[in-house]
């Protein structure tokens, strides 16, 4: 996954009082060439985005491991199969991953490596190279990662190897029409003024665009009875995640269709950009995430209370949400519906929100220390992603061996059914961050002293 790096400063000399032409020593990024952040002086990341990726890791460590270790069988929230809880918040939470959190803090990182290394001197065309060689590594890990025999299958790396390419694409093109805007605007207005203005026109598109294609999936997304249709290969590879159909020639299991995923990232440009030409302190970001964490529960707690627009086969819950508690948050994640898309986004920008403020109130302290858990996993998110499932993996092989596991029925390695049972299974996890905690920090260091451009730093 994308590492954040703060790109927002710059050299006293750099904003001279002679303000250029706007058509002149025009940045990648409109807008952008006199932003300095708050903390410039303290840090070279975006503390709060470290913390976030590394909560992020942990949480869905839970669900991937308990696949290998844990005897608690559930499946996913599948349009077509729908998981049943059976009243347990517990089991809620053993399969919830806030992956919309993965793809918004990816989009806030194009911004933030397009603005590091346009100081470093690279053009649009290294940046975009860039982008397609680390979006290519994602998918091909997507494969790569792949058990034999099952086919096509597309992961979360698949979406967001695709995403963060077209999330490159698309904010150069913005570049290129903020700075035709600028040109424009500053026939009557000064050019600092002008720049503003053209970026704030870009990034409402941004959030225009994630608003038009949100609700999109809900809209699109049949009912279960037409699980056994025939439908178009590529829509199930682009748009609609579909379990395998008989009819295939090559298997496709499509969990992450790209572009459900895609307003995600769209939110996250738009959200650093606003940061970014406004200028805002971190208090200022943190009272914007819960702003916006606050209002998309607003908006979600009705639209799921009357299990019309906004919601995926909600018919198929029973109880219906509006009358359990467990079944109220039992929302379709594939594809993502608007109502998972305000809930889920909703809960990540309120935890922004606390790790900002544990920032401003924590400094010095062990929260933003570079030993810190969190940030040791989320600087190293994509090489944990990796190495998460191999060690868990081993895990079961040595729980067998010793007698712990029971794989005599030969069911495979996905076979959960003589699996750990609580709390057996939470030690083992714990046990597995350890390891993964210290593996990381050793990555974390070595990946330090690569190039900038070393495919080292993809993980």
């Amino acid at each position: 996954m994308p590492g954040s790096v703060l790109s927002q400063s710059a050299s006293p000399q750099r904003n001279a009082d002679i303000e250029q032409p706007a058509n002149e020593n025009t940045p990648l990024l409109p807008g952008t060439e006199a932003v300095v952040s708050p903390v410039a002086a303290k840090a070279t990341r975006l503390l709060y985005l470290d913390h976030i990726r590394g909560l992020l890791m942990v949480h869905q460590s839970i669900d991937h491991s308990r696949i290998f270790l844990s005897s608690i069988v559930i499946h996913h929230e599948e349009w077509w199969n729908m998981p049943d809880f059976k009243g347990s918040l517990y089991h809620w939470f053993l399969m919830h991953k806030l992956l919309e959190g993965f793809m918004m803090t990816m989009g806030m990182s194009i911004i933030l490596f397009t603005m590091s290394r346009a100081r470093m001197g690279w053009t649009w065309f290294s940046i975009l190279k860039h982008f397609f060689i680390r979006g290519a590594v994602l998918v091909a890990f997507n494969f790569l990662m792949l058990p034999s025999g099952f086919g096509v299958v597309t992961t979360v790396l698949f979406a967001l190897g695709v995403n963060i390419f077209i999330g490159a694409c698309i904010v150069a093109l913005e570049s290129v029409s903020t700075a035709k805007i600028t040109t424009l605007s500053a026939r009557s207005r000064a050019a600092s003024e002008a720049a503003r203005l053209a970026t704030t026109i870009s990034i409402g598109c941004y959030v225009l665009a994630a608003m038009i294609l949100s609700p999109m999936a809900s809209w699109y997304t049949p009912s279960p009875a037409h699980q056994d249709d025939n439908v178009n290969w590529f829509f199930r590879f682009a748009f609609l995640p579909h379990k395998i159909m008989e009819s295939d020639s090559v298997k496709l299991y499509s969990m992450y269709a790209p572009v459900p995923w895609m307003p995600f990232v769209l939110w996250g440009i738009a959200l650093q950009r606003t940061v970014t030409t406004y200028k805002l302190r971190p208090k200022d970001t943190g009272l914007l995430h819960l702003a916006l964490g606050t209002l998309m529960w607003i908006v979600f707690i009705p639209m799921r209370l009357a299990e019309g627009f906004g919601n995926i086969n909600p018919e198929a819950l029973h109880p219906s949400p509006r009358h359990s508690f467990i079944n109220f948050f039992n929302l379709t994640k594939y594809p993502p519906s608007l109502a998972y898309t305000l809930c889920m986004l909703g809960i990540v920008h309120l935890l922004c929100a606390l790790f900002i403020l544990c920032e401003i109130k924590l400094k010095n302290s062990v929260w933003t220390s570079e030993r810190n858990p969190l940030i040791v996993f989320g600087r190293s998110a994509f090489f944990f992603y990796i190495l998460h499932f191999y060690v868990f993996r081993a895990f079961r092989w040595v729980l067998t061996l010793t007698g712990d596991i029971d794989q005599s029925n030969g069911g495979g390695f996905m076979d959960q059914t003589g699996n750990l049972s609580d709390p057996a299974y939470w030690v083992s996890w714990v046990v597995g961050l350890v390891l993964l905690y210290y593996m990381c920090e050793r990555y974390a260091k070595f990946k330090a002293g690569t190039a900038a451009e070393s495919i080292w730093r993809f993980f």
